[in-house]
């Protein structure tokens, strides 16, 4: 098959390893992948081959002009989704395959020009995008079925997005697959020699269900640990209405590479505290399978769609004050955790067996062969 992947996000490292660890195995499998990029107005190859481009959207000063004027911004959007039609229609792939798109003007039209076209299902977009903006959260409601009904197919991460009324009215093939990434490329020590213990909190911008602001409690009832913030910065912190504690280490937004070393020399990954912020329960997120592949167990606030009943995961409650109300759990997990290399082998081996690419992406594979009839 010839797939094209539409990046209709900003590229984070997090999301940046989970989709270039899936085009691995596609095209290990023999699939040929072209990505394109709307909101950067490129498409290109894995290896990073610039195929062609549109000089206005990837101008970095008209992208500056954009962030401070919304009349702008809908503009540029626009061009974006014409951007997309043109690139498929050159790209004539025989599937399309991306995130859920904001249904502005034009979008559906760019994605029939890839047809058949699936998407990826993530998060419940109602409640997303009233998050954002109440604007955008009723332009929202009133437009994404004329863009989702014409999907040929929908891949969910969570049973829970599959199962809820957001989507139930979709009557196309469905599969429900758990967010996996390519273990091999994190790097993963047995000890991290470590005089007291280290916790790790990732974070993207303006992303409220992560829960950056839960940090505060944390930092307040584990004053002999350290906890490390890598993403957010003080301010940022500060904005979510936590304090700064003398046991708390800002890292602000790192490279790749960068990132990945420090979590290699942590004790335990934080994952999600606040998805309760979407009207969430259940998640699997990209930040607790790096933490895993990296051998940290992981504390998060949601049921996973991959882990259950595991040693090295703590499951709090999803709700406003579950730090409080695990303090005791929080503390003993962690206690538990550190310096303690069998339990970091097991969290390895599991991302290992389960979370890898490897292991899920056949399954899409031959979801998109279904669809795509090849």
């Amino acid at each position: 098959m010839k797939i094209a992947y539409v990046l209709v996000e900003e590229f984070h490292p997090g999301l940046q390893n989970k989709i270039f660890g899936q085009v691995q195995e596609w095209e290990a499998c023999g699939h040929e992948v072209v990505f394109v990029a709307p909101k950067t107005g490129r498409v290109f190859l894995s290896h990073g081959d610039l195929l062609f481009e549109d000089s206005v959207i990837a101008d970095r000063d008209h992208g500056q002009l954009v962030r401070r004027n919304r009349f702008t911004r809908l503009n540029l959007l626009r061009r974006q989704y014409a951007f997309l039609k043109r690139a498929l229609e050159e790209v004539k792939p025989d599937l399309s395959y991306g995130r859920y798109p904001f249904p502005y003007w034009g979008v559906t039209d760019a994605y029939s020009a890839g047809q058949p076209f699936v998407f990826e299902i993530n998060s419940n977009d109602l409640t997303e995008y009233y998050l954002k903006h109440r604007t955008t959260g009723v332009y929202n409601q009133l437009f994404r079925k004329a863009v989702l009904k014409k999907a040929a197919g929908m891949v969910f991460v969570t049973a829970e997005l599959a199962e809820s009324k957001a989507f139930s009215w979709y009557s196309g093939p469905k599969l429900i697959l758990g967010n996996g990434v390519n273990v091999s490329a994190f790097p993963y020590i047995e000890e991290t020699g470590n005089e007291k213990p280290n916790l790790c909190f990732i974070g993207s911008p303006n992303q409220k269900w992560h829960g950056l602001g839960h940090l505060d409690s944390l930092a307040t009832q584990l004053h002999e640990c350290v906890i490390h913030v890598v993403g957010p910065d003080q301010k940022e912190y500060l904005d979510s209405g936590g304090k700064i504690h003398s046991n708390m280490v800002f890292h602000g937004y790192l490279q790749d590479i960068e990132a990945k070393k420090i979590v290699a020399k942590m004790d335990v990954g934080i994952a999600t505290l606040a998805l309760y912020e979407k009207s969430m329960n259940e998640a699997c997120t990209l930040k607790a399978r790096q933490y895993l592949a990296q051998g940290l167990p992981v504390i998060g606030a949601y049921t996973d769609t991959d882990i259950q009943d595991q040693p090295f995961y703590l499951e709090l409650p999803n709700c406003s004050d579950n730090i409080l109300l695990g303090r005791g759990a929080i503390a003993d997990f962690v206690s538990r955790s550190f310096r303690n290399r069998a339990l970091r082998e097991q969290a390895r081996s599991f991302a290992e067996r389960v979370l890898d690419v490897g292991q899920k992406e056949q399954k899409r594979l031959e979801f998109f062969r279904e669809i795509a009839c090849v």
